[in-house]
């Protein structure tokens, strides 16, 4: 059960501690999310657009799409923005797909797909199907062997997901430690990223 002040950490948090650890201090702790990038805010539109479109495609071949609800999984092919909660980490998962395995939930595994805005697929891009897959390991009690992006070509990359708690485990743990410590303030660390930051 996820205590009523425990921050929480989501794919976001993740993605700007992996960029800035001051960055991911800003987003546990301050209700402030700063000023959106121009550029990031294209990329988030042409996404939304590429997962509308596949979502009517998967409807026109008469694939079942529902919203996602932990208590009843059944009856659907595939489940859209499905928010996915295990203690202090969370994940929103733009499309879930049923693949027939043993888990939690009884006969069906839960593999994660992603629509990103760009044409190539970026190492952050993978990292972010990473902690999807390890939130589903936590909560279906088996990590999909798979998860899967879906880039602006229209064209499906596939990732290996079987490592991702091995590979997250000690970055979250660092995570939660700049979580459960609010007076800490990592310093400012310019990089690359900086130009796209919010802050």
């Amino acid at each position: 059960m996820v205590k009523e002040m425990e921050k929480i950490i989501t794919s976001k948090v993740l993605l700007a501690f992996l960029h800035c650890q001051r960055k991911a201090h800003l987003l546990l702790h301050f209700d402030t999310k700063g000023i959106a990038n121009e550029y990031i805010g294209i990329l988030e539109q042409k996404k939304q657009d590429l997962k509308n479109e596949y979502l009517v495609n998967l409807k026109t071949q008469n694939d079942l799409v529902d919203s996602f609800d932990i208590k009843s999984i059944h009856g659907a092919d595939y489940f859209i923005n499905a928010v996915l909660r295990f203690e202090n980490i969370e994940a929103t998962c733009d499309l879930l797909k049923i693949i027939k395995g043993s888990s939690s939930f009884n006969r069906c595994v839960f593999e994660p797909i992603i629509f990103v805005g760009t044409y190539t697929i970026s190492n952050e891009q993978k990292t972010e199907l990473l902690f999807f897959g390890h939130v589903l390991s936590k909560i279906q009690g088996k990590c999909p062997e798979i998860g899967r992006i879906i880039g602006m070509n229209k064209r499906t990359s596939k990732t290996d997901l079987k490592k991702s708690s091995k590979q997250l485990t000690p970055i979250l743990a660092q995570l939660s430690e700049i979580a459960n410590d609010e007076s800490y303030e990592p310093p400012i660390i310019l990089n690359t990223n900086c130009s796209y930051c919010q802050f």
